[in-house]
């Protein structure tokens, strides 16, 4: 909750005033617009996916088991997904 908080804080409706936090009305009409916290959203599961692999370096047994998850992740995807997110991981 206290993250939620602290974007609407310190987004463009609040200012960065801590009483915005009580106006409801403005913090639904924040939250109803995605775009508001998106690119929030998006850097969660960055650092998400980043310590679940940093987790996996743990483990020999599981970086053994590691080209196979990726072979079966992008075995899901459409092409044009799977060409991109290749790409991706080649830089």
């Amino acid at each position: 909750m206290n993250l939620l908080k602290d974007w609407y804080v310190n987004s463009d409706i609040a200012k960065g005033r801590e009483d915005a936090w009580l106006d409801d009305e403005a913090f639904f009409r924040w939250r109803d617009d995605p775009s508001n916290y998106e690119d929030k959203l998006k850097e969660l599961r960055v650092q998400r996916l980043l310590l679940q692999l940093t987790n996996i370096g743990d483990s020999a047994l599981d970086l053994q088991a590691l080209p196979q998850g990726l072979a079966a992740l992008l075995s899901k995807l459409e092409a044009s997904s799977r060409d991109k997110l290749t790409n991706e991981l080649r830089k």
